[in-house]
This record gives structure tokens, C-alpha cells and sequence, in this order.
């Protein structure tokens, strides 16, 4: 009996010990976080899935595992040791349709309410009886400690406004809101809010805290040997009051009237601690919605992190294809070291903003494919490598998507990557007016494919931080979305369709783009000029578009020129010309060689 089912097993004794029907995890931890360190992933440790995107339950006798399609053939193969049943999410399969389907109003549902968002209790205890309960301890081999690493001020260069500024805003928001309570526990806003940095979670520049605005007070709920002294000290003097990490729930028990949370990004347990007849004032965190879109002086940083980034790729692109040449074998896992080395030589990076994704021919296939040193797969053949890798800089994150030819290339993966190229292409070249859903441009893009009966089981595009979280939460660039608030401008997303055959290969082109004024006289591909940063009104109102930001050539060796109109030629000509423009002078002969021919006009 392999490991994952005796854990599951064993679970399933002490739920029938403590008479509990149906148990349920979320990957995620204290803080509703969608990357989790090693204390939290629990799903991990009982299935096997490390996936990011999952949800595990737990009856007496049975055992599921819903995860969405990015995740779903990599949870096909690591789910092969055990007995759980594999469920893909959907609109019409989610885990409220199995608790629909499954549990009764009786039955005692057990979870941990340190990982269960407020508002998802409320859905749940409409199935069963919730009750909060921990079952790790049960497991002595799970020895996991919680880590608390050094927090640093985000360097001053790169700061758009202090700190003072930024909690004035959100002090200025409650009081027209007339509210004097609002508690933030997602890591990200407090970060952003606090021009504060850490490393609790890796490939996160984020640390365990919560922030409590509480009667005019201001209070940073944090593990204080993380703090030094001096910063503590500057940190007082912007009257922030500091109290260890525990005590936000004694603190949860003292609040009056009524409190501003965002029930997605707040947990029930902490809810659960206030006095009764407290008003809950649901609503977006302020800070979530003021970083969602980025200043000149971020815009500017950001576009140097792209050089940066985009340096570190042609330099490694370039040593890739020049190694083939010399019948040097790779493994998955040697790329992703490769890459992080030439990363590593950009004076402002920290480190890889996630796991790199390396995945050669039928790996390229599984979405969020994660090679490790002993199961790596060579590359030693003809196909494809897909390539989704990022970096955190002080003055920006990246995140980009290349698929690159190994040797020789079939008329039918050529052809899936130029679809693909359209697609991005297409959805890069929207113009769209002022007050739409991103969720709506979505189809924009896919129509591409689904002319040709294709799509991707995934999301277009995501929003992403300033030196902060790959994943920006509350903007998301897909059709299944359900987020329709309209776009703001200068927010700052990726651009990333796709295609996978099960078993055969991978395509995903992935660009970051800022959303912008579209002005008639100034074309969707050409550089965006900070004289535009305004709008261009008419009769018909203000229009937006998106602005690459991302420098790194496409693979010319994949395209079939004979698909692209040309609209498609022009814009790709264009954009490779940025390319070589932009980084060309930052550039080793040899690689600025390299780059002249893979930019060149098709």
C-alpha cells in the first residue's frame, strides 16, 4: 500500500473515531494565500498532488481531488498511487455540486477554519454542519515547522508613494465609507501597503502578517524578530503600532460596531472570533483594487525589469540553440538551472517569481508541468520546449512564455504554433471601450482557435504585481471568470493562449501587456508614448488597448508564414524590431548577432 493511501486511511479511521462524515482541504494557508509554504500543503502530503489549485474531500470510505484543467494531467499522474477519485472543475462540476449531490444537512463536515475564506463557510452551511477541526496533528510525520524570514524595506528608488501615503488612502476610503475597522490579512496588500518585502513564501516577496485599522490605530500583527530594530523603529514612527502574529485573534475579539473584510481573502476562524452582533461590511480590500494599476514611475521600473528579463532570455536562447549545435543533452531541470543563472546576473534580481515550468514534447502538454532533478525527461530528440518562467526584480516581476524547436519541428506542431501566435497576436491587438469586462475580451483571442475547433483549459491572462505575487488576484482575463468588474487602466496582465495534445506536446505564448489609451493615430503594436497616458475622448468615449511590455523573440522556425495575413506579418515585424531595439544595447556581440537574425522581417 503506497504512503498516500495509508495517510488516507488513516484519516478516514480518525474521522469515524471523532464522527465526522466528509472532511474537506484547500490548498492554501492562514492567509487564504494561492502560493503556500511547506507548513500549509496538507493536499501535498495526503495525495501526492502538489499542484497549487486543488481542493481535497474526504468521506469514510471515499476520497476526491477537484483541481481545473491547467493542473489535470499533471494530477493524473501523481494521484496514480492512491485510491482518490480525480474531479475536474468546471461550471457544471464544481464542489458544490458534489456536496449537492452527496452530503445531507446532518452530516458534521470537518475542516480546518484557519483555511476556509468566510465566504465559502457561508455557501458550505447550506450542504452540512461545519465544524472547525485540525486533523495534521493526528499525522506525527508531518514535522513542519512555520518559517519567519528577515523582512527589508522595498528600496526607495523604486517606491511610488510612502508608506504614510498609502495608509492615508486607505484611512481616506473608510471614512466615506464611515467605517473605522478593516482588517487585511492577504500578504500581498500589506506589502504593497507597507513598502515592505520578506520571504516567507518562495517566489513571493511576502510575509506572514495581518494589518488591523482599528479606531484610528494602525496595527502590524508580525513576528517582530523578523523586524530589525531600525525598521521597527521607522515603522513607529509612521504611528504603526507592532504586536506579535498570535495576537490578531484577541484583537479580532475587541472590535466594535462594525469591520471592513474582503470574505474571500479572510478567514471564517478569525471571523468566528468576534463578539456577536458585530456588523461585517463585505467589500474588495481597498489596497487590492489601488495596486491592481500601476503609476508612471512603477510603468517605468517595470520596463527596465523587462529588459533585464529579456536579456537574461536571448542570452540563454541563443546558448540553448548554439549547445544543440554542439549535440550537448539536456535534462527539464538543467534548463530551469540554466535560466535562473543568467537571471541571477541582473543587478536587482531576488529570485524566480515561480517554479519554472520546462516541459519537452508530451510534458509541454501538462500545463504547470514541474520537473524535478530524478524524473527530468532529456532533451535528446526532435520536438518542442515550452519555457514558462519569471523573475522577481526589485523594480518589477516578469513572467514570459517561449516554445522553442528542438531540432526538427512536424508540419503539425508548426502549425499549432502559429494558431497559437494568431491568437496572441489578435488578443494583443484589441481595442476595446472604456467600462468592459476583461472577461468579455477574452473570446477575442480564442475565437482564433475556436474557428478551428481548439481552445485551452486555462485563463487568458492573469493580473500581475510590482515586485510582488506572479498572480495579482482580482483581475483575471478569461471567459469562466467570474469577475466581471470593468478593467482599470495601467493595470498590468499576461497575455497567454495556448494549445496541448495529451501525450504529445505543448504551446502556450505568454507576453506581459499594461492596459492603455488607444489614440486613432497612434497603431496597436506601436511603442506606448507617456504623452498618451490620457485618454482620447469622442462621441463614443474613451478606448483602451494593451502595450507589450515583454522583450524576447518568438520562434521563427515554428511559424508558417503562410497562415499570417497581413495585419499579423506587420504586427510581428514590429514587435520583433521593439525587441531588437530594446535590448540590442545591453547585448554581447555574439548574442546581439543571434538576435538581429531572429528578429528579422519575415
Amino acid at each position: 500500500m503506497s504512503i498516500y493511501k495509508q495517510r488516507i486511511k488513516h484519516l478516514q479511521g480518525i474521522m469515524q473515531d471523532e464522527k465526522i462524515d466528509i472532511c474537506v482541504f484547500f490548498n492554501t494557508d492562514c492567509h487564504l494565500s494561492e502560493y503556500i509554504s511547506s507548513f500549509w500543503q496538507n493536499i501535498a502530503f495526503l495525495s501526492g498532488f502538489t499542484g497549487s489549485n486543488a481542493t481535497l474531500i474526504v468521506t469514510q470510505k471515499k476520497a476526491f481531488l477537484f483541481t481545473d484543467g491547467r493542473y489535470f494531467l499533471q494530477a493524473k499522474n501523481e494521484l496514480n498511487q492512491s485510491e482518490i477519485i480525480l474531479e475536474k472543475l468546471s461550471p457544471e462540476n464544481s464542489i458544490f455540486t458534489w456536496f449537492k449531490q452527496n452530503s445531507k444537512k446532518k452530516m458534521r463536515c470537518g475542516i480546518n477554519f484557519y483555511t476556509l475564506s468566510y465566504k465559502l463557510k457561508k455557501d458550505l452551511e447550506n450542504f452540512c454542519k461545519l465544524t472547525h477541526k485540525d486533523f495534521m496533528p493526528f499525522f506525527k510525520e508531518k514535522k513542519d515547522i512555520l518559517k519567519f524570514n528577515e523582512i527589508y524595506e522595498h528600496k526607495e528608488e523604486f517606491i511610488d508613494k510612502s508608506r504614510m501615503e498609502k495608509l492615508e488612502q486607505i484611512k481616506e476610503i473608510l471614512c466615506q465609507k464611515n467605517l473605522k475597522n478593516h482588517l487585511i490579512s492577504s500578504l500581498d496588500d500589506i506589502a504593497y501597503l507597507l513598502n515592505l518585502r520578506g520571504s516567507d513564501i518562495e517566489y513571493n516577496p511576502v510575509f506572514f502578517s495581518y494589518l488591523l485599522f482599528m479606531n484610528e490605530k494602525i496595527i502590524l500583527f508580525i513576528n517582530k524578530k523578523s523586524l530589525n530594530l531600525s525598521l521597527q523603529n521607522e515603522l513607529k514612527k509612521d504611528n504603526i503600532k507592532i504586536l506579535s502574529y498570535e495576537k490578531i485573534t484577541s484583537y479580532m475579539r475587541k472590535i466594535k460596531e462594525s469591520i471592513l473584510i474582503d470574505s474571500e481573502k479572510t478567514t471564517a476562524f478569525l471571523i468566528k472570533e468576534l463578539k456577536q452582533g458585530v456588523k461585517i461590511i463585505n467589500d474588495d480590500n481597498p489596497s487590492s483594487i489601488l495596486k491592481l494599476s500601476k503609476n508612471a514611475k512603477q510603468i517605468s521600473h517595470i520596463k527596465q525589469a523587462m529588459i533585464s528579463d529579456g536579456v537574461a532570455m536571448c542570452e540563454f536562447m541563443a546558448y540553448f540553440e548554439e549547445s544543440l549545435k554542439e549535440n550537448v543533452i539536456f535534462s527539464e531541470f538543467d534548463i530551469e538551472k540554466k535560466l535562473q543563472s543568467f537571471r541571477k546576473k541582473a543587478k536587482f534580481y531576488i529570485s524566480d517569481s515561480f517554479a519554472s515550468i520546462v516541459g519537452f514534447n508530451e510534458n509541454g502538454a501538462i500545463v504547470h508541468y514541474r520537473a524535478n532533478e530524478k524524473s527530468a525527461k532529456l532533451i535528446d530528440k526532435n520536438g518542442l520546449l515550452l519555457i514558462d518562467s519569471g523573475a522577481q526584480y526589485q523594480n518589477g516581476t516578469t513572467d514570459i512564455t517561449r516554445v522553442l524547436r528542438v531540432k526538427k519541428a512536424s508540419i503539425r506542431q508548426k502549425r499549432a504554433y502559429t494558431l497559437v501566435l494568431k491568437a496572441h497576436i489578435k488578443m494583443t491587438s484589441a481595442i476595446f471601450p472604456k467600462g468592459v469586462s476583461l472577461a468579455l475580451i477574452d473570446s477575442v483571442g480564442r475565437s482564433v482557435l475556436w474557428n478551428e475547433h481548439l481552445d485551452y483549459k486555462h485563463g487568458t491572462g492573469h493580473g500581475v504585481g510590482y515586485f510582488l505575487n506572479v498572480h495579482e488576484g482580482n483581475l483575471s482575463l478569461s471567459y469562466t471568470s467570474k469577475n466581471l468588474q470593468a478593467f482599470k487602466p495601467f493595470m498590468l496582465l499576461s497575455i497567454e493562449p495556448g494549445l496541448y495534445f495529451e501525450n504529445e506536446f505543448g504551446i502556450r505564448l505568454e507576453n506581459l501587456v499594461l492596459i492603455v489609451p488607444s489614440h486613432k493615430y497612434n497603431l496597436a503594436f506601436n511603442e506606448f508614448d507617456e504623452k498618451l497616458m490620457n485618454e482620447e475622448k469622442s462621441e463614443f468615449g474613451a478606448f483602451y488597448r494593451f502595450e507589450s511590455l515583454t522583450l524576447c523573440p518568438f520562434e521563427k522556425a515554428l511559424i508558417l508564414e503562410n497562415l499570417l495575413d497581413d495585419f499579423e506579418k506587420n504586427w510581428l515585424n514590429a514587435y520583433h524590431k521593439k525587441v531588437y531595439d530594446g535590448l540590442s544595447p545591453f547585448l554581447d556581440e555574439k548574442t546581439k548577432k543571434w538576435l538581429s537574425v531572429k528578429t528579422a522581417k519575415i
